[in-house]
């Protein structure tokens, strides 16, 4: 891979996201590229000057704040010398892409659609088509994601399939043979990880029910819920712990099951390297990859998982892993529990299907490494620097328009069901985020329902 240090300059936003798991991708990820191409960390507060201080202020002004902010914008790209703007600060990219079309400006955009149903997000994404230009690179890191931004509109259909990545370095630990005689009855091998947010839509209550089943029959078998507690509002995520707390106390459960919060750097690997399975059984309607799953494969270590989204796509049935029924017949998607439990038996009571499985995870994990997959990116990025700066929609007053006059944009079917169908897209990017899963997973339904239809076979 020619390497484009000079000809490529890519701007990205300092500082640290607030989950850590969006911190732990970005940083990695920036590392990696980073060995491919000159990258330049822009401070976010450089960003906020852009719209003198508040991006509320700046929409009230909306036009006439459009020539200070294109002209902010381009000198800012000057001092930096970047010509491609990496932007991990996703509630400015719809009014920068504005701010570059108004001005004409060759500058490229690099994103990474980390999500797309979220009520967060899925705003996000029906702001940022009407401005993406063929210069501009989107990466999905599943086809199942790239098939959710095409039900939103169309246009999506520039997005380029390349998975996330990781590094395979200091990731060798113990084989499983060595650490404990892989007998066809080995019970000594117990350890349960789960790692990520702490939701409603990650379903650690239906873990807990599945665990349950498992302790039942492995009293030895220990269960490790690494995170964060994550939701819309701080209410709704107090609910979820008290419902948490109260589930594992039910469930006979304390003293086996351990919560050690948010874990990164030595501890995290620690946790890796004491895992004999990993489980995720989210059904998230942001998911689209499941980071976690791929750190499993780095390591070794089998996954039970649901067969959701890019799940699927990650995790290869019946050889490093198992996926489980999840079904959407109804408003809220609903998970197999009793073949949850038997995937995880059978992981748990098989030493030589644990070292198959790892062995199966090691190798394919190859696929993922950032020397494979960085220089695909840096590729992508080459190949559409010199495309035009041809936006969707040329007229700005898009953002001023009710999302319902707009077929041309949208697919409005997959919409209709959204309170906000009637709005433009300025009152839509400014309406609260705090609708609760219960009521906002039967209208991503029509968007995000293939996440669950896939089936494969059984073994």
């Amino acid at each position: 891979m020619e390497d484009l240090r000079g000809d490529i300059v890519i701007g990205y936003v300092g500082g640290r996201p607030k989950r850590v798991n969006e911190k732990a991708i970005d940083e990695q990820w920036i590392s990696y590229l980073g060995q491919y191409a000159d990258v330049v960390k822009i401070p976010p507060l450089a960003f906020i000057k852009l719209f003198d201080g508040s991006i509320e202020q700046w929409i009230r002004r909306y036009p006439y704040g459009m020539p200070s902010l294109s002209e902010k914008l381009s000198a800012l790209c000057s001092r930096y010398r970047i010509n491609v703007l990496y932007i991990n600060l996703p509630v400015i990219v719809p009014y920068l892409l504005l701010a570059r079309n108004y001005i004409k400006s060759d500058l490229s955009f690099l994103l990474i659609a980390h999500s797309v149903a979220s009520p967060f997000w899925l705003k996000q994404w029906l702001a940022i088509v009407p401005s993406l230009a063929t210069r501009d690179i989107l990466l999905v890191s599943s086809s199942s994601c790239r098939q959710a931004l095409l039900n939103i509109s169309a246009h999506y259909d520039r997005a380029e399939f390349i998975p996330l990545c990781i590094s395979l370095q200091n990731k060798d630990r113990m084989s499983l043979s060595t650490q404990v005689p892989a007998t066809g009855n080995n019970l000594a091998r117990q350890q349960l990880l789960a790692i990520g947010r702490i939701e409603n839509v990650k379903n650690t209550d239906f873990l807990l029910h599945c665990f349950a089943k498992v302790h039942t029959e492995f009293p030895q078998a220990r269960l490790t819920i690494a995170g964060e507690y994550t939701g819309a509002t701080p209410e709704q995520m107090a609910i979820y712990r008290h419902y948490i707390t109260g589930l594992v106390e039910e469930l006979d459960l304390e003293g086996v099951v351990v919560f050690p919060g948010i874990v990164e750097g030595e501890a995290k690997e620690k946790l890796f390297m004491a895992a004999d399975l990993l489980v995720n059984f989210s059904t998230d309607p942001g998911e689209t990859f499941g980071f976690n799953l791929l750190e499993a494969k780095a390591w070794g270590i089998p996954v039970v998982c649901t067969n959701w989204d890019g799940f699927r796509e990650l995790v290869d049935h019946g050889h490093d892993g198992f996926l489980v029924d999840c079904c959407w017949e109804n408003d809220y998607p609903t998970i197999d529990l009793a073949q949850a439990v038997s995937y995880c038996l059978q992981i748990l009571s098989d030493g030589c299907l644990r070292e198959s499985m790892s062995r199966a995870a090691k190798q394919s994990a190859q696929k993922y490494d950032y020397q494979v997959i960085v220089p695909k990116i840096v590729e992508a990025i080459y190949r559409r620097f010199g495309e035009p700066c041809d936006p969707v929609v040329s007229k700005d007053a898009i953002f001023n328009t009710p999302l319902s006059f707009c077929p041309d944009i949208y697919h409005l079917h997959h919409l209709q069901q959204f309170s906000f169908i009637n709005d433009s897209l300025f009152s839509i990017l400014r309406s609260p985020n705090d609708e609760p899963m219960e009521e906002w997973m039967p209208k991503a339904k029509p968007i995000i329902k293939h996440f669950c239809e896939r089936s494969v076979e059984r073994v």
